[in-house]
């Protein structure tokens, strides 16, 4: 079937809408907010298709939309791009880890990485005699090299390359409130406040006096966790660390410092002592992705590289590509999700996708330019288009002009927001949609090309906000003199240092 075909949604403001979506193209569902867009590709379409496709592998779906149009067919499976940041706070998920070249690397260390002799200091290849000393060099394995593996990561930071340590000073700044009430004071705590009578009971304290009145071992007992008869009382500082390294805390209450034992490179030191050259693989995972590409394709160059490290090296460049061809070159395969902003995360997962072999996939991305620098949107478009190319649909919801104007077909939805929405205005082209008299979106289009004069600004002395050293993430200790009372607008590239 060339369509997916939708019939009578009606859905929120949707007003009975049928219409049919060209397979294997790029499709752009435009329209003013509240118009009914959303509802009918995100809310239905997308909920319908992960649905059927979850049920047809035997998983039972619960969906509330199925009420709320005729009928779909045609629809094959969806994936939604989404560039929020909600369910992306796990701290151990790195760029290498969620793109999977991580794993290729290790692999590639693994078939061309060397180790010293313990004996002779001699570098051999794992699991061989040494020439010199006559001794076998210890095999590795896979698990060895990964920093979420018991088997490789540093034990003293748990594969992380940093230590937390906890800021009592809130606790310090409160001691005249009781166990009970600090148990409360941090929201993420209350769970602790349930083991606070086993607490008392095994060291003797009264609950209902401060803490500045409590003896000193109680105190450290109740901020640094102790052993019970009968369970464990963890405390405050190992609770939130705990509920940090699972994402569930980004509070101001921990601080990270680089890991003693690793230096940042969240391996063991068996991780660590196997190298390339003289490059560890930590040392190679923390090359920007160009640098890194770069890296082994001098390897590859070789001729000492085996023929398995010449396979490997492939595909391992090949998804290195996909990531410099989407504006990403800099990032390093170390680099945490959730220190990417919106905009990189998006095209990560959109390299991801372009990265899968699957095909007449649906793939759904509600307005994924908004907040993009003009030159990541077109690197956003070109992969869209590569993702038709390869047998798969694409529908994106966007006000953005050149989407339109690159879209295969065009969907607007109107007249107007609420109750006066809910209806397809036009279904074509971009030239046809500049036709369409009903259309707001194409009103405003053949707008833009009339001359207009911009408002004169009256530069005033004013009021400022003077940030000095700012260094967050990745900013250079900068100072910022930021006007008060003012609109001001703040811009550059994703990654480039904005948000923080």
């Amino acid at each position: 079937m060339e369509f997916i075909k939708i019939k009578n949604a009606f859905l929120h403001n949707l007003k009975h809408v049928n219409v049919e979506i060209p397979k294997n193209k790029f499709v752009v569902v435009t329209g003013v907010s509240g118009s009914g867009k959303t509802s009918l590709i995100s809310d239905i379409l997308d909920e319908v298709g992960c649905c059927e496709y979850l049920e047809s592998l035997g998983l039972p779906q619960q969906t509330c939309v199925h009420d709320y149009y005729g009928s779909i067919v045609g629809l094959n499976p969806t994936v939604c791009v989404k560039s929020s940041c909600a369910g992306r706070w796990y701290p151990r998920s790195t760029v290498g880890t969620k793109t999977g070249i991580l794993n290729y690397l290790r692999l590639f260390y693994l078939a061309e990485g060397e180790i010293r002799c313990l004996s002779c200091g001699k570098k051999n290849r794992p699991g061989c005699n040494c020439p010199i000393c006559k001794k076998e060099i210890p095999s590795v394995e896979s698990r060895q090299l990964s920093f979420n593996s018991p088997a490789g990561n540093c034990k003293k930071c748990n594969g992380m390359g940093y230590v937390v340590d906890v800021d009592f000073e809130i606790i310090r700044k409160n001691n005249h409130m009781t166990l009970p009430d600090l148990c409360t004071l941090i929201p993420e705590c209350k769970p602790l406040k349930k083991q606070l009578p086993f607490f008392a009971e095994a060291l003797h304290a009264d609950l209902s006096k401060p803490l500045r009145k409590q003896p000193a071992f109680v105190v450290d007992s109740f901020l640094n966790g102790m052993q019970l008869q009968k369970s464990n009382f963890r405390g405050i500082g190992p609770y939130l660390v705990k509920l940090y390294s699972e994402g569930n805390y980004t509070g101001n209450l921990l601080h990270k410092r680089i890991c003693p034992e690793c230096k940042g490179d969240r391996l063991n030191k068996i991780g660590r002592s196997i190298k390339i050259g003289t490059v560890s693989l930590p040392e190679a995972s923390q090359y920007s992705v160009t640098r890194l590409q770069d890296f082994i394709e001098t390897l590859m160059g070789r001729n000492e590289v085996t023929e398995l490290g010449k396979n490997i090296g492939k595909l391992l460049t090949a998804r290195l590509n996909d990531l410099i061809r989407i504006g990403l070159g800099y990032l390093t395969l170390y680099r945490t999700i959730p220190s990417l902003s919106g905009g990189e995360y998006q095209r990560l997962k959109l390299a991801s996708l372009l990265q899968s072999t699957m095909e007449d996939m649906v793939v759904i991305a509600d307005e994924p330019l908004t907040g993009l620098h003009p030159t990541e949107k077109i690197q956003v478009l070109d992969q869209m288009r590569l993702l038709c190319e390869k047998g798969n649909t694409v529908i994106i919801i966007e006000h953005n002009m050149e989407a339109m104007k690159r879209a295969d077909h065009i969907i607007d939805f109107g007249p107007f927001g609420g109750k006066r929405g809910g209806s397809i205005l036009y279904e074509g082209s971009f030239q046809g949609l500049l036709l369409c008299d009903k259309s707001i979106t194409a009103q405003y289009i053949n707008k833009i090309g009339e001359k207009f004069e911009a408002t004169t600004i009256q530069e005033n002395e004013t009021a400022s906000l003077l940030i000095k050293n700012a260094n967050a993430n990745n900013l250079k200790n900068i100072d910022v003199c930021v006007p008060l009372h003012k609109l001001a607008g703040i811009t550059g590239v994703s990654g480039s240092g904005k948000v923080p």
